[in-house]
């Protein structure tokens, strides 16, 4: 499911005869999303992990619905995050005056609501290793300047500080089957811009800010094992 409203994607996968459901995102408004869900036949009780793209409100605050929805049909979740996707939003508007934006839910909500959350840095594999999480993305080439009007602060006392680079944002890689990797990313619409597909797992890997989780999905790779 993806709109420029709704942002979310359910990920299927099946390797060796084990099968994971995850997604990557709720959106902004959990009764659409729940909705949407079940206009598409989407059993949500399935889901076993939702990982999170970045700490915006339109991608993640659908979060407690969910996974109430997911508890109530039976199922248990992991949400993968990290702390600097908790920090409060503000845009600065054209005449100069910063705005705030609708804060997400903090990990103690989403773990009220029946979830594991899993809230650190680092880089890891999830679902028996069938899809690879990122740890922080650096920004290496010149277009990515990022937002000159995006701030961000810890807490209602702080002071707010230039964010242009939201270096909370996260990616998540999986090999398709026939496509090499498929990587889902973030959008460009922060002024970052990150491959879609091509390439191969292996292509990515040497990297230094990639580490041993997205070795071992590399290995997957090579021995022919595919997202269906």
């Amino acid at each position: 499911m993806m709109s420029a409203i709704i942002t979310s994607a359910r990920l299927v996968s099946n390797i060796g005869g084990k099968r994971h459901t995850m997604l990557f995102d709720t959106g902004p408004e959990g009764p659409i999303f729940l909705r949407n869900c079940a206009n598409l036949g989407i059993r949500l009780g399935e889901v076993e992990a939702i990982a999170v793209t970045h700490g915006h409100w339109d991608h993640m605050a659908a979060l407690p619905a969910t996974i109430d929805r997911i508890i109530e049909q039976g199922g248990r979740v992991t949400v993968h995050v990290n702390p600097g996707m908790f920090n409060e939003r503000a845009i600065r508007l054209s005449g100069g005056r910063i705005v705030p934006v609708a804060n997400v839910p903090l990990p103690p909500e989403l773990d009220r609501h029946g979830a594991r959350v899993v809230n650190n840095l680092e880089d890891r594999l999830l679902l028996d290793g069938h899809f690879y999480y990122s740890g922080e993305i650096p920004r290496v080439t010149p277009f990515e300047k990022g937002r000159d009007d995006h701030f961000c602060r810890k807490n209602p006392e702080a002071p707010w500080e230039p964010d242009p680079l939201l270096l909370d944002e996260r990616m998540l890689v999986a090999k398709v089957r026939g496509l090499g990797d498929g990587r889902t990313a973030p959008r460009g619409c922060h002024g970052t811009q990150y491959p879609r597909d091509g390439g191969r797992v292996e292509a990515v890997h040497h990297r230094p800010h990639h580490h041993w989780a997205l070795h071992r999905l590399a290995c997957l790779a090579r021995s022919g094992q595919c997202l269906w």
